[in-house]
């Protein structure tokens, strides 16, 4: 019986000895498609597939192709694969491939409808709540790949391009650090990638976070992460610092996929990067943007879900923002900006910036706030607030449709310093100002919302006080012959009211009551041919005896007016009407002036 059974074993052995030594020469391509189709649920295709059977199974594959979702790109391409890999550790994996080498690889990933990623196979409710794949990855003590390739669409629909020259993973063993390089280009802009990583065997303990040291450099722009991750393979879990230099912001926003022409300032940014699903979270920032210093908060990207676009959350606490200095050479050709919204845009903003010191220009204001978001079709400030001249300013608006509106106010200005700023002289005026200020605009581009603008102003006091000598020259003061008077007389209100409709703004009422008299004025200004028609005068019941109460007519040229004595005409006189000239303001700014003692007669 023994001796039978050996003969009968013994043909069988031999035949499986022969077919395992004549494996290599057989193209295993059909079998293997056919197999690996059925098992993935994919179509696949190889034009060839030889293995050389032994202790290490020496793996040769052309033209491999997997299919990826229905009517979209395959997930997987190569023009060339050799792998070596340990025949046991099929047996008991995860699988041990000794070296790798892979030219023109292509790798594409997207998402269906329902969001499901094309690297995703088998029922998705039989796979939920599976292990995210550390634990079963094939260990890759030494790869390379060279001409590869990965595209990778967005949950918003971006498209995000990689190109790989040549890409490297070395390790000395399992247990040992391991490295990755590459060379190529993102978004075709040139990147090198230096990564030291932890081991193999530290990526199969999917318990564990693993570690990763990650340089990235393009066009002198570097950026450094130095932590761990959770789901390597996915990049997510991230929890370390991130440290980014970018000496030339316009560089770092290519890599975001943006275009600009204009001169950008550097940017340095160090952090805590938190990374939970669709959700980067930058905190405790630290660095600068040109030379305003960063003091602090946070950047967030939420990446859009289903089509819906990328959010992003700025909050950026500045100790000083020096706008001339940030904006220096940024190279502006002063040509019409439009004023279309995007009603779809790629990314969400929402910017929330400080400045515990502000300087533009002769503007150098304290405790400065911006809030400002952009959503589909509308651009919105929502608040711009600052501490300047003495007293609190804030000012918001919006764009939409081609629609523009904003809003501001002051409070609390003082009269002597508006005076310095706006070169008056020593216009003897003191006392705390008050002003309110409405715009509505609509038009295409900026030039053609100004030529079609409605603006209102209100500017009001009340206490103070204005030079005596002031209110002689106006009323035509005999005594201002003789004497300049001195000392000041007490303010008791003062309103300026104009209405700006497109380049024309006109001034009614202008009014000041002091205790040693009352001023009116009226007029007109041209902003476009640069002209001005102002009337001024005293009322003869609030000034002395003395005054002649002839009023001053200032016309001509803004920069080189005439001055000459003129009279109130029937027409001139309806222009001081109070109640007539705060009907033509916004309706917004109506109560504002109402409530001033001023419009009293």
């Amino acid at each position: 019986m023994p001796r039978r059974l050996a003969w009968i074993l013994l043909p069988l052995f031999a035949v499986l000895v022969a077919g395992w030594l004549l494996l290599g020469k057989a193209d295993l391509g059909p079998l293997a498609a056919r197999a690996g189709g059925a098992w993935l649920g994919r179509p696949v295709a190889l034009g060839s597939l030889h293995l050389t059977p032994g202790r290490w199974i020496a793996l040769r594959l052309t033209d491999g192709r997997l299919e990826g979702l229905p009517g979209g790109a395959p997930l997987f391409q190569v023009g060339r694969l050799q792998a070596e890999v340990d025949a046991l550790s099929l047996l008991r994996g995860p699988v041990m491939v000794r070296r790798l080498e892979a030219d023109g690889l292509r790798l594409t990933l997207e998402r269906d409808a329902a969001g499901r990623g094309n690297w995703v196979f088998g029922d998705p409710a039989t796979t939920a709540g599976t292990s995210n794949g550390r634990a079963g990855f094939p260990t890759l003590p030494a790869a390379m790949l060279r001409d590869a390739a990965l595209d990778y669409r967005t949950r918003a629909g971006k498209l995000l391009h990689v190109r790989l020259a040549e890409a490297a993973l070395h390790a000395a063993d399992p247990a040992a650090p391991a490295r990755l390089t590459a060379q190529g280009q993102y978004n075709d802009v040139p990147v090198t990638l230096d990564a030291a990583l932890g081991s193999f065997d530290a990526l199969h303990d999917a318990a564990h976070p693993f570690p990763a040291e990650v340089a990235l450099r393009s066009d002198g722009t570097a950026l450094n992460f130095r932590g761990s991750l959770t789901d390597p393979l996915n990049l997510d879990g991230a929890d370390g610092t991130l440290a980014l230099d970018a000496p030339d912001l316009a560089a770092l926003l290519r890599i975001a996929g943006t275009q600009t022409e204009d001169r950008t300032p550097p940017l340095r940014l160090t952090g805590t990067l938190q990374k939970q699903g669709n959700r980067w979270h930058w905190s405790a920032l630290a660095g600068a943007l040109g030379p305003a210093a960063i003091a602090g908060q946070s950047l967030t990207l939420v990446e859009g879900q289903d089509g819906a676009a990328d959010a992003v959350t700025a909050v950026l606490d500045f100790d000083r923002l020096d706008l001339d200095r940030l904006l220096a050479g940024d190279g502006g050709s002063g040509a019409d900006v439009t004023l279309a919204v995007d009603r779809a845009p790629g990314t969400l903003l929402d910017l929330r910036l400080t400045a515990r010191r502000l300087d533009y220009g002769a503007v150098s204001a304290t405790d400065a706030r911006l809030a400002a978001t952009l959503r589909p079709g509308r651009l919105a400030v929502e608040q711009l607030a600052l501490n300047y001249l003495g007293g609190h300013i804030a000012a918001s608006g919006q764009v939409s449709n081609e629609y523009v509106q904003a809003d501001a106010q002051a409070n609390g200005v003082q009269a002597s310093a508006l005076r310095r700023l706006l070169g008056l002289g020593d216009l003897p005026l003191s006392g705390a100002l008050d002003a309110r200020a409405a715009l509505e605009a609509r038009g295409g581009t900026l030039n053609a919302a100004a030529r079609a603008a409605h603006a209102s102003a209100v500017v009001r006091m009340q206490g103070g006080g204005i030079g005596r000598r002031v209110l002689e020259l106006v009323s035509t003061d005999i005594r201002g012959l003789f004497r300049t008077a001195g000392g000041s007389s007490p303010v008791s209100c003062l309103l300026a009211v104009v209405d700006l409709r497109g380049a024309e703004a006109t001034l009614a009422p202008l009014r000041l009551r002091a205790r040693d008299g009352t001023v009116s004025g009226h007029g007109t200004v041209d902003l476009r041919r640069r002209r001005i028609d102002l009337t001024i005068g005293t009322e003869p019941a609030t000034t002395g005896t003395l005054a002649l109460d002839v009023p001053v007519r200032v016309s001509g040229a803004l920069d080189d007016p005439s001055i000459r004595p003129a009279i109130w005409t029937a027409e001139g006189r309806a222009a001081l009407n109070a109640a007539g000239a705060v009907s033509r303001l916004l309706p917004a700014l109506r109560p504002f002036a109402r409530e001033s003692p001023c419009l009293s007669r």
